[in-house]
């Protein structure tokens, strides 16, 4: 596979990293430290906390702070491409980068201000989930159930593209398998845009049984995006996209290495 951008090249063996999950910051149910502590639990050599279009995970430096798992910065960014939504994952990125802090933060805002128009008279006695919601966790709640309804002005996917590329990161396109459009006719669009990754492994069978009505349909969906990502040149990564505790590490077939980029 290529080196991106300049940057040395590091091989992981795909079996035990887990390079899309969700904390606190976004929608998840667990702090970075708590993944931190279930990843070593698991076994995992290294993660990326991916959450929506927020880096405040690593505000604290947690990737320069914790040895073991090895944390690589990540993102997904909610973006648009023509009239679809596309995620878009972003690893190995400066997370102190101004220019991305910016993208994501008026990014969050506009979803923000559209979930207190919709719910301007929301309890904080409202329960959800069997839970008492503070204002905060409506906003929260509500900003997460508009990421696809919510007519705000998404990030076109070549802004979060060059964005990333720019704070020295690369560009991975999540689970496309849930998109609309076609994986390929995806992938063939976004290449020339900048497009460095596909996220090959995931676990489709939980994600959407709708469609991938067991693991032999996602294995063969997974060979799939295996050659798709050969024919473009893209690297192949991987992840449970865990909001829980229950899915983190989700176990991945044996590949013989995942090529990642590390400053």
């Amino acid at each position: 596979m290529p080196v991106i951008m300049g940057k040395k090249e590091a091989f992981l063996n795909l079996e035990s990293c887990d390079l899309h999950i969700h904390s606190t910051y976004s929608d998840g149910a667990l702090s970075p430290e708590a993944l931190v502590d279930l990843a070593l639990d698991h076994e995992l050599e290294a993660i990326s906390i991916t959450d929506h279009d927020t880096i405040e995970a690593y505000s604290g430096n947690l990737h320069l702070r914790v040895r073991r798992p090895r944390i690589i910065p990540g993102v997904e960014i909610t973006a648009r491409f023509r009239e679809e939504t596309v995620h878009i994952l972003g690893y190995c990125f400066d997370p102190h980068d101004r220019r991305l802090e910016t993208l994501l933060g008026n990014q969050r805002k506009r979803r923000e201000d559209w979930a207190r128009t919709m719910f301007p008279n929301a309890s904080p006695a409202l329960l959800f989930r069997g839970k008492a919601l503070t204002q905060k966790d409506i906003i929260r709640e509500a900003v997460h159930l508009g990421e696809k309804r919510s007519p705000m002005n998404k990030i076109p996917v070549r802004k979060a593209i060059k964005t990333l590329h720019d704070a020295g990161g690369v560009a991975v396109l999540a689970h496309p398998g849930l998109s609309l459009s076609s994986p390929e006719n995806l992938v063939r669009a976004l290449k020339p845009l900048g497009l460095d990754g596909l996220e090959v492994y995931y676990p489709y069978r939980c994600r959407a049984p709708e469609r991938f009505h067991g693991r032999k349909d996602e294995l063969s969906f997974h060979a799939f995006l295996l050659s798709l990502a050969s024919k473009y040149g893209l690297l192949v990564t991987g992840g449970s996209d865990a909001h829980h505790r229950h899915l983190l590490g989700w176990p991945l077939e044996k590949v013989p290495s995942l090529p990642c980029l590390f400053s």
